[in-house]
């Protein structure tokens, strides 16, 4: 299984050694193990990307749950994030009575992972640095996930998808995206977005779903790019059936290996003279006796028969214009 790193450019400071010099003094572990430590956090089963807030200076982690909980964690200074010890979200007690790692019981294995007894009282030993994930995906209940530890189907019959790269989306071109992380799927060869509110904190649901998921496919998504236009994205797909693991158990043969692939955002198709907008994407909020911009869109020969969105500041849908055939360039306010 590979891994991502989050690399910093450092300069070093004055301390004597080798590695000392390029460790922050004031990093978080420093005091607790009595020497330089480069750990800036723990409890991080298995970070697979990164994405970087500016805005609001947080930095968010993927990470792949052992066999379902997926993990979004808002990563900072110091935080213990519960791995081998809890999983996914501390209340639910999913992983209660079994461990984070695959014993095969029934073959007389023995799991690497302590027994988790009790999630709940694990997070409260852990104290005050316990953090719980932003977002778990696909928690299955205690006696599913019992089951799977049990008898160690190999990955297809586990919940987990496997998010690999993760991407900040802070354009405001695809409706109802803005403020949306993006992870790329190994397990679906898919990209799975989940947008946030502006606290950065927090999941926005749409259509009552926590996820939005776009290109199912035979590919492993490994990572993913955001052109500065926000009309682009960019793929990554494995070009190898598996990678070290579970993944081993459940070879795919991927339908364009080692591909990279652009998807590019034109707008909504005309059926029978309507977008086929999801009517799940919110409707741009403005303010009594205000003008608010909305973005500037462009139509030529590649969305000339589309329903081109144009969307307001918050991100939300604001108008639609069908160019039918048409080459516009336009823009839009909504009082």
């Amino acid at each position: 299984m590979r891994e991502r790193y989050c690399v910093s450019i450092l300069k070093p400071d004055a301390d004597a050694g080798t590695l000392d010099k390029w460790i922050p003094n004031d990093n978080p572990f420093n005091v607790a193990l009595g020497v330089q430590s480069a750990v800036w956090v723990t409890g991080i089963r298995n970070n697979q990307g990164f994405a970087y807030d500016t805005a609001l200076n947080k930095l968010y982690g993927s990470s792949h749950g052992p066999y379902s909980d997926d993990e979004i964690n808002v990563i900072e200074q110091g935080r213990n994030y519960g791995h081998p010890l809890v999983i996914g979200k501390s209340a639910d007690g999913n992983y209660n009575g079994i461990t984070a790692g695959s014993p095969l019981p029934t073959a007389g294995g023995v799991s690497t992972c302590p027994v988790i007894t009790d999630e709940v009282t694990n997070a409260t030993t852990i104290g005050p640095t316990y953090k719980d994930p932003l977002f778990s995906a696909y928690p299955s209940t205690n006696a599913a996930l019992t089951t799977i530890w049990n008898t160690n189907p190999n990955n297809a019959g586990w919940p987990s998808e496997g998010w690999s790269g993760l991407e900040l989306y802070t354009q405001g071109i695809v409706p109802g995206w803005k403020k949306s992380l993006i992870a790329t799927s190994l397990k679906w060869g898919r990209l799975v977005k989940i947008r946030l509110y502006s606290n950065g904190d927090s999941v926005v649901k749409s259509g009552g779903q926590d996820t939005v998921s776009y290109f199912g496919s035979t590919n492993r998504f490994r990572d993913l790019a955001i052109e500065s236009n926000g009309k682009n994205l960019y793929v990554i797909m494995d070009k190898s059936t598996t990678t070290s693991g579970p993944s081993a158990n459940f070879p795919v043969v991927p339908a364009c290996p080692g591909c990279l692939q652009k998807y590019s955002f034109l707008g909504y198709a005309d059926v029978a003279g309507k977008s086929n907008i999801p009517n799940t994407i919110d409707v741009s909020s403005g303010v009594d006796n205000s003008c608010a911009a909305g973005t500037t869109v462009d139509i030529s020969g590649a969305n000339t028969n589309y329903w081109v969105p144009i969307t307001g500041p918050d991100g939300n849908i604001m108008a639609e214009i069908y160019a039918n055939g048409q080459t516009w360039h336009c823009y839009f306010f909504i009082l």
